[in-house]
């Protein structure tokens, strides 16, 4: 192959990936939770709240939330899920990710432990986008984020301690960790 031609190979890779667009959604902060509720009692073992259907048996109303998309292009989506019954070939917390009202091909919470699972991909423009979760079974579905990414070979964090740094990163938070101190004459809590 020639020299040259595995130089633009190369360029054209590192180009697109340090381009790639990408928006990490975190599943608590849907606007529209429909039927799902907002889970904080493992917030400290895994970083955040997340959301659970949690319908005895009977699917829950879809969660929604609108996002941006800040370049027009075709999106990865995995969410951030688990299934609590492993071993389960037909997993009870099983869900689909809608976008504007698209459902995506794979369905979600079928993995043990908690992990990242992928959605699929779809072609998406410029703007706003209505972004929904499916409950299948009524039975404790789970999703923690969602996170779409032009770059399907995107790296996504395993460890608790690698998810909080990606989080910080990815939702632009300070990483300093100094806190300022005030004063207050009165405080109620």
């Amino acid at each position: 192959m020639n020299k040259s031609l595995v130089v633009a190979i190369i360029l054209c890779t590192s180009f697109s990936l340090i381009n790639a667009q990408s928006t990490l959604v975190e599943a608590e902060s849907f606007t529209d939770k429909g039927g799902w509720l907002v889970d904080q009692q493992f917030t400290e073992q895994m970083g955040s709240p997340y959301l659970l259907a949690h319908g005895m048996g009977v699917p829950v109303k879809d969660a929604s939330t609108h996002i941006r998309i800040q370049e027009t292009g075709k999106y990865h989506v995995w969410a951030r899920t688990k299934n609590w019954v492993p071993g389960n070939w037909e997993a009870p917390g099983r869900f689909y990710i809608h976008i504007n009202g698209r459902r995506l091909e794979n369905q979600l919470g079928k993995n043990p432990g908690w992990n990242w699972e992928y959605a699929g991909e779809i072609k998406l423009q410029r703007g706003k986008v209505k972004l929904s979760l499916q409950d299948l079974t009524g039975f404790e579905g789970r999703c923690d984020a969602i996170y779409l990414s032009t770059n399907k070979n995107e790296q996504l964090p395993h460890t608790l301690s690698e998810l909080k740094a990606w989080r910080d990163k990815k939702t632009a938070k300070s990483n300093n960790g100094t806190l300022q101190p005030k004063k207050f004459d009165l405080v109620v809590v």
